[in-house]
């Protein structure tokens, strides 16, 4: 699922993220417009979807996903973090990511 939220980032695909992430399309193109601002793409290939790029924080109720974006720099500052409801995807039968942040990583945050 993340790395399906990563695809649509980077096709500008907002409307169909929206639907899926519980942020509006207009706040997702906001927080992506410096990252456009700064870089043509958002890399999707193999390297782009090996775990590298991506952590997965596992407690008893609640995971925390973060997926960097692979940028044709190679910066990696770039990402997101998601949560898993891990009850809520029990009782629907599939887990149901949440958008926490994105944006550029902030190591004092």
């Amino acid at each position: 699922a993340a790395f399906g939220w990563v695809e649509l980032l980077a096709t500008g695909r907002y409307d169909a993220l929206a639907e899926r992430c519980g942020w509006p399309a207009e706040r997702l193109a906001e927080a992506m417009a410096p990252y456009w601002d700064e870089y043509d793409a958002i890399l999707t290939d193999g390297d782009a979807r090996s775990t590298r790029w991506y952590a997965l924080a596992e407690a008893t109720d609640r995971w925390t996903v973060t997926q960097q974006l692979a940028d044709p720099e190679g910066d990696g500052v770039w990402r997101f973090t998601a949560a898993v409801d891990v009850q809520a995807g029990l009782a629907a039968g599939a887990p149901t990511l949440v958008l926490e942040t994105l944006g550029p990583f902030d190591p004092f945050s």
